[in-house]
């Protein structure tokens, strides 16, 4: 899995929330 932040924003991830390995999250992202 990719999380790269964009400027200055980081990607938040639930604990809850499945993440494939192939994913790649960029950015403002909230998932879960």
């Amino acid at each position: 899995m990719l999380i790269i932040p964009y400027k200055g924003v980081t990607p938040r991830i639930d604990k809850s929330a499945y993440i494939a390995e192939s994913s790649s999250l960029i950015g403002d992202v909230e998932i879960g």
